[in-house]
C-alpha cells in the first residue's frame, strides 16, 4: 500500500481510532520505505521519527541536524573539545550534526524519556562513536511517558557537578509543568559549569506575543489558562505548554542564571522576521 494511501485513510479515521491504530500506521510506512528503498541509510524508522519530528522527509531531518549543530557552535560557543548535554535528545539529531566536529576530550551526552529513541541512537550512533553516549531517563510524563517510574520533580540528572560547557534543550520545557521545569532548571544550574551556557526553546507569553497572536493566525493556540502557563489541553496539559515570560525570568534569576538579551522570539505567534519557530532563551550561570 502506498504511503499516500495510508495517509488518506488516516485522515478519515476518528481520533480514538487514530490513537489505537497509530503503531500499525507507522509499521506500514516503515514497510513501504524498506520495500521501495525510500528510506535513506541512517534515517530513523517512521514509528520513532514521526512522533518526534512530525515529518519523515530525509532532507528535513538532516538539515535540522545541521541547524542544531551550527547553533551550538555559533550561539553557544561549543568547541571541538567541549562537552554538551542534549536534554530531550530523541534519536540524536543534534549528535548526528556533531559527529564530524567533536573530538577527544570533547563529548556528547544525550538524555531522553523515550526508550525506543535511545535504543536506536545507541545502535546507530554510540556503537560507532564512543564519545557520543545516550541514556534513558525513565521520568513520568502524562503524555509522553505515562509509565515512567520517577516524578520529574524528584529527578537528578545522572551527571557530575560542573560537567558540561553547553546544555541544549529543544522543545523540552514546552512539555513540562512548573514545578518539574523548575527542578530541571535547578539541575542544569548544577551540571553546567561556570562560563557555560544553556540554550532552551519555549513558547513565551507576554503582552507583545498576545497582541501578535490576536492579530494573526498563530501556528499553535493555548486556550486553557493555568496562571503562569497555558496549555492546548486541559486534560493533559503536558501535551504542549506556553509559559509567562515573567515567571521564567524569575526562575532563571532564582537558580543563578543570567539571560542573554535580547531573547530571540519565534514565529509561532505569527511574528514576522523570526528565524526560529519557538522562542529561544540563552542563559549563563551567574558568576
Amino acid at each position: 500500500m502506498a504511503a499516500s494511501t495510508l495517509t488518506a485513510i488516516r485522515k478519515r479515521l476518528p481520533t480514538s481510532w487514530k490513537r489505537r491504530l497509530r503503531p500499525l500506521y507507522h509499521m506500514g510506512l516503515d514497510a513501504f520505505d524498506i520495500v521501495s528503498g525510500h528510506r535513506r541509510s541512517g534515517l530513523p524508522p517512521s514509528r520513532i521519527m514521526l512522533p518526534q519530528i512530525g515529518r519523515r522527509d530525509a532532507d528535513f531531518f538532516y538539515s535540522g541536524a545541521r541547524w542544531m549543530a551550527d547553533t551550538v557552535k555559533t550561539e553557544c560557543g561549543l568547541r571541538p573539545d567541549g562537552s554538551i548535554l542534549d536534554l530531550g535528545c530523541g534519536v540524536g539529531r543534534l549528535a548526528i550534526g556533531l559527529l564530524d566536529y567533536l573530538e577527544p576530550p570533547g563529548r556528547y551526552e544525550g538524555l531522553d524519556i523515550d526508550g525506543a529513541s535511545i535504543r536506536w541512537a545507541r545502535q546507530r550512533i554510540e556503537r560507532e562513536h564512543p564519545d557520543f553516549r545516550f541514556q534513558i531517563a525513565d521520568v513520568y510524563n502524562s503524555q509522553y511517558n505515562p509509565k515512567g517510574d520517577v516524578a520529574p520533580k524528584d529527578y537528578r540528572f545522572p551527571y557530575d557537578d560542573d560537567d558540561f560547557d553547553v546544555a541544549f534543550l529543544h522543545s523540552v520545557f514546552t512539555h513540562m509543568l512548573p514545578r518539574d521545569l523548575e527542578r530541571y532548571l535547578q539541575e542544569l544550574a548544577r551540571v553546567v559549569r561556570p562560563g557555560g551556557v544553556t540554550h532552551i526553546s519555549y513558547y513565551l507569553l507576554n503582552p507583545e506575543s498576545d497582541a501578535i497572536a490576536a492579530g494573526s493566525r498563530p501556528a499553535i493556540d493555548f486556550p486553557h489558562d493555568f496562571g503562569v502557563y497555558r496549555s492546548i489541553s486541559r486534560e493533559t496539559p503536558e501535551y504542549s505548554v506556553a509559559y509567562q515570560e515573567s515567571f521564567l525570568r524569575d526562575l532563571y534569576d532564582k537558580h543563578g542564571f543570567t539571560v542573554e538579551e535580547p531573547i530571540s522570539y519565534g514565529n509561532w505567534t505569527g511574528r514576522e522576521g523570526a528565524r526560529t519557530y519557538q522562542d529561544i532563551v540563552i542563559a549563563r550561570p551567574t558568576a
